[in-house]
């Protein structure tokens, strides 16, 4: 069974946005998610949450333009968190020797709380 690709994005607070993708995010999902973080970033993001919690799949091609991002964001002073409460998904991460690249949290409601934690602390 295929699951369509999906994608959609918000802003929760100036300059932290959250990413839902949905899907078999693979090679040919790669570009479309690519362009969305790129526009995210582009508006000055610097908490980037991925929701990966409707992923049941992600390749490798996936991975890259996440550890992209992580590495773009970082260098100005952000961050990129992965949500997943799915241990095939986390042990990707941990094979790949990329867990050190990403914040992962379990559930979203934890990572916008504290995405949004720096905003209500001023």
């Amino acid at each position: 069974m295929h699951l369509t690709f999906g994608l959609t994005s918000a802003e929760l607070a100036d300059g932290a946005y959250v990413i839902t993708v949905t899907g078999e995010a693979d090679t040919l999902a790669a570009p479309q998610l690519q362009r969305e973080l790129d526009a995210v970033t582009g508006n000055g993001a610097r908490e980037v949450i991925v929701d990966l919690l409707g992923v049941p799949f992600l390749d490798s091609t996936i991975l890259g333009v996440l550890l992209r991002t992580a590495r773009r964001v970082r260098a100005e002073g952000g961050d990129v968190v992965l949500v997943s409460d799915d241990a095939r998904l986390l042990r990707t991460f941990e094979v790949s020797g990329l867990v050190t690249q990403f914040r992962f949290e379990r559930n979203l409601g934890d990572a916008v709380d504290r995405a949004l934690a720096p905003a209500v602390e001023q």
